[in-house]
């Protein structure tokens, strides 16, 4: 039996890359919104070096895109 993509199979990735356009066949992935997480955890460290987070757990929640 021989499997087809997209007729048969399909796929899901996590995280775009643009080498996937070559693929030739659609694939849906899950993107993650990395520079905003970039810019946040690079916040949350300068607070803490500066003494102006003194919080012990923070939950921050970032969308993702499908």
């Amino acid at each position: 039996m021989k499997l087809q993509v997209p007729e048969d199979v399909a796929l899901v990735g996590f995280d775009y890359v643009d080498f996937l356009d070559v693929l030739g066949y659609p694939l849906t992935v899950v993107s993650r919104p990395t520079s905003e997480m970039g810019s946040i955890a690079m916040q949350l460290l300068l607070d803490r070096i500066n003494g102006e987070d003194n919080k012990a757990y923070q939950r921050i929640m970032l969308q993702s895109y499908l």
